[in-house]
């Protein structure tokens, strides 16, 4: 069903071991491949947090694309070495944001069950601005950075009432992008919510045709 593209051949990455924690827990049907595997066997390819897209590899992805497939990226993934998008995602991006962390209040799209009000993300996300695409929820930044000098009592300041009029993440036709790196987040912290979030993410691409099983925990296989 779905595929998750390695970001090196190096074992320790946490995007990658982030993505199949989730795609396991997710009950997906997937395989982890090299950037060399025959893509057309899958309905979509994910690339967690930071896969470097090389000329040989965008060619490819492109001839994929054509062909009917699909594609999540989130984080750096899909973004050149001058920071621009490399595929037409329906956003632009204005850098990395300068708040760690800040909050997402994540549309019906892609809102886990439990969430209602703005969640916590650690690491810093890419400042999107949607323009054709569908947003899938908005960016509440914090009120400042907590540092020694700037300090709030919490781990963590807490978000100003209103969005930052950056999104989260967009989904145009046969691309979803995810502004923060989600899978890395996953695999440092563990927290349920950031896991459905990208588990809803990625069934927005299968659409219809993934298994799904009533009643098995996530630690089920």
């Amino acid at each position: 069903t779905a595929a998750a593209v390695n970001g090196s051949s190096a074992r320790d990455i946490p995007g990658d071991i982030g993505a199949g924690r989730i795609l396991l827990e997710g009950h997906f049907l997937f395989d982890v491949i090299d950037g060399d595997a025959d893509f057309k066997k899958y309905r979509v390819l994910i690339l967690p947090d930071e896969v470097a897209i090389t000329p040989a590899l965008k060619k490819r992805l492109d001839t994929y694309l054509a062909k009917g497939g699909k594609l999540l990226l989130s984080g750096a993934s899909g973004v050149d070495a001058d920071g621009a998008f490399m595929f037409d995602i329906g956003a632009k991006t204005d850098g990395i944001s300068p708040y760690r962390p800040d909050y997402v209040l994540l549309n019906d799209l892609v809102r886990p069950a439990s969430v209602r009000s703005p969640m916590v993300m650690y690491l810093p996300s890419r400042r999107l601005k949607v323009t054709e695409g569908t947003s899938l929820g908005d960016i509440y930044d914090p009120y400042f950075n907590r540092t020694y000098r700037h300090f709030c009592s919490h781990k963590h300041t807490p978000n100003r009432p209103d969005p930052s009029g950056f999104a989260c993440g967009v989904k145009k036709g046969s691309i979803v992008y995810l502004a923060h790196p989600v899978f890395t987040l996953y695999h440092g912290l563990g927290a349920v919510a950031i896991r459905d979030y990208a588990v809803k993410a990625m069934r927005l691409l299968l659409e219809s045709g993934s298994v799904e099983l009533d009643g098995l925990p996530s630690t089920g296989r």
